[in-house]
Formats: C-alpha cells, structure tokens, sequence
C-alpha cells in the first residue's frame, strides 16, 4: 500500500481550504482507517500496517497542529510518547502525546490548544496528553518509572526542534534513574502483572497485552535494553550477546502472532480490546482459517495456537530478564559458587552449569538439574545461560533418552523430593523439556476445554493438581483443607499422588473415554520406568476412576448406606480411598478457583469418613431400618429432654420417607421436629442455627400449597444465593417441611444478622401466595450467553428407595430451579430430594421424585410429558 493512498496531502489542503476542518479530517481518517483494515483482511503483513497506521494519524495531527498555528503561536514542540512515540499504533490503540512548553502558557495560547485537542477528540481518536515544561516533566520523571518509561520512546511530531533536542538530553535516562532501581521497577510492575492475572498465560480469556507471555513482556524487554544499553531496537540484543539470530526470531514471530491477533481484536469490537474473550475467540478462529475437526473445534486449535506462543514467549522472558539481571548487578554481586557436582553448581542462587558442553556430554543432565532444584530450594532458578542451553540441547531427549534408566530414575527422584515439585515441573514445561520426556504431555501443551468449568489449559490443570497436592503439606492446608493436610502427612510415597496428578486428564482431546486413554498412558509410563506392581495398579485405577468420587458426592445420596457400600466396593481399601480423596480435592481446586466451597469441601469429607467407617470396621454396618430407628430415638430423647410434646409430629415419621432420617443428625431432626410443632398454617421460615455441611439450612414449615419449591427457589434466586442440596417432606398432616442449604455467591455460609433477616422476610412474603412465583428476569451474564445448548434430561429408576432419579443438564440462567419447580408441580411429580451441581456454565441438578398421586416411580409417559415440559420451559425461556 503506497502511503499517497492513506494520505495525499496536497489534496488534504484543497479540502480543508473548501470545507470545515471537522468533516474534512473525520472522512480523511475514515478513508485510511477503511483501508488499512481492507489490507488486514487480504492479510497483509502486520507489522507494515501498523507502521503504515501509525504514519497516517502522525499527518493528521501535524495537520490538525498547523491548522491551528500551533507551530506558530506556541514556542512548544508536539511529540508522540509511549507505544505511539513507539511507531506501533493499532486500529483504536491510545495516541499518547506530551505537549513540551518553553514557558507558561498565556490565555490566547491555552485556548487555542484546547481547539486542537477538541478536534482530535471530536474525530474520535483516543488520544491522552500532558502539558509540561521541561522542569514540570523531569520532575515527573524522577518521581514515576512509568511516566519515564513512556519517554524512553518519544518522536518529535511538530514543533521546536531545539528543545526537543534539549529535553532528549535532560531526559536521557541515565541522569534520572539508575540501572539498577530502573531494572528492579520493571521487575516489580511484572511481578504484579503477574500476579493480577493468576501467574499463569492459560486463562480462559487472556489479556494479549497485560497477561504473562504477552505484549507487554515483549515491552518490558524493550524498555530495560534500551534503559541500560541504549538499544533502539530488540536486534541490537543479539549484537550484545543477549539473543541468538534464532531466539530474535522466535520473539519476533511470536510478537507477530499477537499484533495480528490484536489488530483482529481491534477491529472487530471497534475498540481498544486486550482480552480475548469468548465472544470474540470463535470469530477470529474462523478468520484465522482454522476448522473443526473430530477431536478439537476451531476455536480450541487457535486459541492452542495462542497459548504456544505465549508460553514461547515467557520463556524468551525469564532467559532475558535473568541475563539483563546478571549484567546490570554483576558489579554489586559478589560471586558465591557453591560446586553440587562435576556438572552443576549455584552461582549466586541460581543453578548453572559448570562449563558449555554439559549437556552435550550428559543428555542426562536435562534431567538433572531440575533434580537438583528440588533437592536444593534455596535455589532461585535457573542462570540465563543454562537456560539458553537447555533450550537448544532439549531435541537430545528422544526415545532412547526416555528408556535409559538413569534418566527414568532422575525423574523419579525429582518426583520423590520433598520440596515444592510443582516448581520444577513448572520449569521443565517451560523450558519444553517436560513435553520432551512425556510425549503425551505435550499433546496437551496449551489445549483448552471450551466451556467455564475449566479455566486453564490442560498441561496447566495438571501442574496446578500438582501444586495443590503438595500445598497440602503445608501448614496453612490445616485450616483450609484439615483433612487433606492430615491424610498427607500419613501418605507412604507422594510420588504416586504426583504421577496420578501428571496423567488424569492427559488423554483429553484425543476422542474416547479420557480416564481409560490415560489410564493406559500412566501404565505404559509405569512399565516404561519398572514402577512396583502395586503401584502401577494404584496409578491405573486412579487415573481410571479420577471422577468417581465428585461424581458420588455431587450425584448420589451419600446418606444412604447401600450407596456408601457401593461406592466402598469400587474403592476397595483405605489406601486406594486416601488416594482419591486427596487426588479429588486437589483436581477440582485446580479447575475453576470458583468451584471450590465449603459445601463441597463438608461434602467430599463426609463420603470420606462415611467409606473409611466402613473399611475399619466392616462387622458394624447397621442396617438402614435400625439405623433411622436410631436417629428417631436420639432425636426424641432431644425432644424430651427440653419438655416438648412431640407426639403430633413423631407418630408420623413412620410414614415418612426413611432418607430424611439418614441425612439428618438427631439434632437437626429435632430442631425440625419444633418448627413444625409450632406451625399454624402460616408459613415459618428459620434459619437454622447448626451449619449444615459448610453451608447454611434454610427451614420453611407451610401448608401444602402447589408451588412451594418453585416459589421459594425464586426467590433464593432473587437474593444470589446458591442453593446446594433441597428435601421436600410432606407430614400427611396437611403441613410440608422444605429444607434448603445454601451458600453466597462466594461459596460461604450466610453469616450477617442482617442478610439472614432479609431471606426470612423475603421468603415469608413470598410463600404467602400459592400462585407460580415471577421467575428472576437478571440478565444471564456475557459468558454464559456464549455457552447456549438445549437441555438434556435423563432418567433411571432407584428400586431400593422406590423412586425416580432424574438428572436435568442445562446451561445456568436465573431461576433455573424455579421453573423446574413449577415443570414438577405441572406435571403432578413429588419432588422428594435435589442434589444441585453448577460447574462453571454448566448445570447438573439430580433430583429424586415419584408421582404425586400414588408415590411411585414415574411411568415412561410420565418421564417423556416431564422431560418435554422442562426442555420446554429452559430452552425457551
């Protein structure tokens, strides 16, 4: 594209001699605007467009400069600051500007500066300035790395030649920050990048610009080789020594794979947008050319694509950083060498090798020194030039690298080391040597799920399981996870944890069942590296069965003793059940930050403790009669014991339904028990004071009335609270006893005085009427919209407890529960319990029923009228 065709300036003129300065300037850019995105789309490169962009809005700004005689007026100079003094200005990047004064302003002067920038906001530019002398800006400078940052990379626009000469000598960055304290700055800004992004590039919507690996990284380069040496362009570092020709591609490549995907973002929402968020990731997939496949859709190839490259890009940081960090302190270091072996040593806190050819010599080395970091963790990382080595002997791991014993060993040992493992896995990853040594696992290098229960990457799930696993022996997992941190200190060989960790979901992708695919990958890793018998069938299971147990505790009645001798059959002995336990809780923290309450963390330690009881003592398993005759008779004793005439409700507990007995302890039976006793067919709402699993029991005492359930989920709704787990019992006395736990919208109990007062009087309110409740009309947030697909409901009949278990898969939207509440109520079905599951967009609620007219399992006909009735009323809400 010649530049005439973006900006012809002489007919620029004859334009603004004829017509007003606004319209004139406004199509001028709209003309370039549009045909710098028509060469994007013929795919042009990038990085020529951008300079090209950035050269048509530095002419209109000179023009908008002259027009109003600012280069005469003003003894001042206009110069473009940041990313735009940079040359890289995207479709809607910011257009940073300092407008450098020899004096104060007069009046005249100040008004006619605010024309000019009335304009260029009056066409739309983003345009950010500051007002400055030469003192002012120094001054600032000294004061705010970021604002001396910014001036790093100026150009002179228009203006005073000479004082732009002036201030680049007064703001060379020498005379204002040191080295040193510049270096750590940068460092410092990153770190908290970082950390505001979780320390990882594989979230689900990455930030391509502020995220770890992105744009910002490559910046921050640029900025520390030109602060300390006076680099003006990232190939100047491989004339310093500090890149290799390979490595200034690599970072160019990748610095080309973001622009373009950048100024894709930009155009499509017609706006500064840094994040790839769902709704724009399809979009560029298929602009991209990517197509689905059997095993990936587009989007999961591109966004694959993505993550590889910030993950390269990462790398390439870490290396430079830690160069830049040894040459700019090298003279207040003083070198501490401690010699570990004939191959490595610790400089100064940081491994190294102990001369050039190491890993040449010794492939096995590439293990090694990650050995070495787990068995020394006072080691910082990894020097620069190790890290360039390792990187460029990495193809020396093949196949008979992974056969030969000593490399197997190594790892093994690596795994076996009691320190922070995660932190060298997390090395070797990125430093591509993990994916090297298990091909399987490099399979999965930057593979995303396309939905909201999985917020990372796969490889990154893993190494977080990994990380959670080894938390656990950590003193503060006492308070957070007691019995993960208890069970851990008793585990015989973490290794084992770690393993099953590194494989549950290696196998995703790749079509078929991904439990029994890694299952056979973990075996053939056990066989591979001579693991024991018993521990190869540990790891087989594990991995096969990795579900099992959040599948049981989220879907079954835990409650019920025949479920906890199945699920103790399948288990088979406490070593394999501590196994997935810690295996368990580990994995969903490790998936969505969000998935992990205290509902399911008193919920996944019941199951526990419910198979454990029955492993150590086997001959003591009661059965279910006499244990609810129990549970009746402790309750009864409670009642008793406070002076309370329980007959009116006690002698209707024989026709009850017996699961109410096993999930309830004798306290919370009586505490039920009373609220009844004083119903008067006026609704009661009560919280109960007793925390119920790690959330909080909502009681609700009112005569049997049509739309109960719908009603009083309504309005849980209306309030944010997450109803976890619902039981409907009906008195046969005419009165109907609901007990709802719920937790806030941050998966803790309800604990306010005053938030408690609130659900009480909503709920009485409510349940005053026995209409259909006015289902939640919020707004289903900009994710979940992304996540449509049609309900799904499925069936099976239970003959122990003679009823019908239904399983209703839906995406999440407000009042979900509510109008499945009234599908029951119009399809004359008895909810007796509900088990409610959310993962991320993503609904699974299991609710056990039974006719309303006979309380028996539903017909076939029952089961398609409920099922189409549903679907009806979700999917066209």
């Amino acid at each position: 594209m010649k530049r005439l065709d973006l900006f012809d300036q002489e007919a620029f003129q004859q334009q603004l001699g004829q017509y007003p300065a606004l319209p004139v300037f406004k199509q001028t850019l709209q003309a370039g605007q549009s045909l710098l995105a028509e060469a994007f789309f013929a795919k042009e490169p990038v990085l020529e467009l951008v300079q090209q962009h950035t050269w048509l809005i530095d002419q209109l700004l000179i023009q908008a400069w002259e027009y109003f005689d600012l280069d005469k007026k003003l003894d001042a100079c206009l110069i473009a600051t940041g990313g735009y003094g940079r040359g890289e200005l995207h479709p809607y990047s910011d257009i940073d500007l300092l407008i450098l004064t020899k004096q104060s302003l007069s009046a005249a002067d100040e008004q006619a500066l605010a024309e000019f920038m009335r304009l260029l906001w009056d066409m739309r530019l983003r345009v950010g300035h500051s007002v400055r002398d030469l003192a002012d800006t120094l001054q600032a400078c000294r004061e705010d790395s970021l604002m001396m940052t910014s001036l790093l990379e100026t150009r002179l626009l228009d203006g005073n030649e000479d004082l732009y000469a002036e201030a680049r000598e007064a703001l060379h960055p020498d005379k204002l920050w040191d080295a040193k304290s510049f270096f750590e700055a940068k460092l410092l800004e990153q770190k908290q990048r970082y950390e505001k992004y979780g320390g990882t590039s594989y979230n689900l919507e990455p930030n391509i610009k502020e995220g770890p690996g992105g744009l910002r990284d490559i910046q921050t380069i640029a900025w520390i080789a030109k602060r300390h040496f006076h680099c003006d362009h990232l190939h100047e570092l491989v004339d310093h020594g500090f890149l290799s020709k390979g490595e200034y591609q690599n970072l160019r490549q990748g610095q080309h794979v973001l622009w373009r995907i950048r100024y894709a973002l930009h155009l499509h929402t017609k706006r500064s947008e840094e994040r790839l968020l769902f709704d724009y990731q399809k979009v560029l997939a298929e602009q991209f050319g990517y197509n689905d496949d059997e095993n990936e859709l587009a989007i999961e190839q591109f966004m694959k694509a993505y993550y590889r490259t910030v993950k390269r890009l990462n790398e390439l940081n870490d290396m430079l950083l830690q160069f830049f960090r040894e040459a700019i302190l090298r003279e207040e270091l003083t070198p501490e060498i401690l010699p570990l072996n004939d191959r490595f040593q610790i400089y100064n806190d940081y491994i190294e090798v102990t001369h050039t050819e190491v890993f040449h010599d010794h492939p096995s080395a590439l293990l090694e020194v990650f050995l070495l970091m787990s068995q020394h963790p006072h080691i910082k990382g990894v020097r620069a030039a190790t890290i360039r080595l390792i990187r460029q002997n990495r193809h020396l791991i093949d196949k008979p690298f992974r056969l030969a014993k000593e490399n197997q060993q190594f790892f093994m040992q690596m795994l076996q080391s009691p320190g922070n493992v995660y932190r060298c896995l997390q090395r070797m990853n990125r430093y591509g040597v993990l994916g090297n040594f298990l091909p399987a696992f490099a399979k999965i290098i930057g593979s995303m799920q396309y939905d909201l229960f999985h917020v990372y990457t796969v490889d990154q799930h893993l190494l977080f399981v990994i990380q959670n696993i080894y938390r656990f022996t950590l003193p503060e997992s006492a308070d957070e996870v007691p019995l993960c941190a208890k069970l851990i200190q008793e585990y015989p060989r973490r290794e084992i944890l770690y393993l099953a960790a590194l494989f549950h979901d290696i196998a995703k992708g790749q079509g078929g069942d991904h439990s029994e695919l890694g299952a056979e990958e973990v075996e053939s890793f056990c066989h591979r590296n001579h693991i024991s018998k018993e521990d190869t069938a540990l790891l087989h299971w594990l991995v096969e069965n990795h579900l099992l147990m959040s599948l049981t505790a989220q879907r079954m009645d835990i409650y019920d003793p025949e479920v906890i001798a199945e699920f103790a059959a399948k288990v088979g002995n406490p070593l394999y059940l501590n196994s997935l336990y810690l295996l368990t809780v580990a994995d969903i923290q490790a998936t969505n930050p969000t998935l992990w309450n205290s509902w399911k963390n008193s919920l996944l330690a019941q199951l526990y403790k419910s198979c454990a009881k029955l492993f150590e003592k086997e001959s003591a398993r009661v059965e279910k009669a006499k244990l609810v005759s129990l549970r009746q008779e402790a309750a009864i004793a409670r009642l008793e014991a406070d002076e309370i005439d329980h007959s009116p409700i006690t002698t209707q507990w024989v026709r009850w339904e017996w699961h109410y007995f096993l999930q309830n302890t004798p306290k919370t039976i009586a505490w039920h028990t009373k609220q009844l006793l004083a119903f008067d067919n006026k609704p009661i709402v009560s919280i109960n004071p007793i925390t119920k699993h790690g959330g909080t029991e909502v009681v609700v005492c009112l005569a049997d009335q049509d739309y109960a359930f719908a009603n009083t989920t309504a309005q849980l709704s209306l309030l944010n609270m997450n109803i976890v787990e619902a039981q409907i019992v009906a008195t046969h006395t005419g009165s109907i006893l609901e007990t709802f736990v719920i937790i806030d919208e941050h998966g803790k109990k309800i604990r306010g005085k005053e938030q408690i007062d609130l659900i009480e009087k909503r709920l009485q309110y409510s349940l005053a009427s026995a209409n259909p409740p006015s289902i939640s009309r919020r707004r289903t947030s900009r994710r979940l919209r992304h996540f449509a697909y049609p309900t799904t409901v499925n069936f099976r009949d239970d003959g122990r407890r003679q009823c019908t278990i239904m399983e209703v898969i839906s995406p999440d939207r407000p009042g979900l529960l509510a109008r499945i509440g009234i599908s029951l109520m119009q399809c004359d079905i008895h909810l007796q319990n509900a088990k409610i599951a959310t993962m991320g967009e993503r609904v699974e609620d299991v609710f056990f029923i039974t006719r309303q007219e006979d309380n028996a399992m539903l017909t076939d006909d029952d089961k398609e009228k409920l099922s189409k009735t549903i679907c009806d009323y979700l999917d066209n809400a």
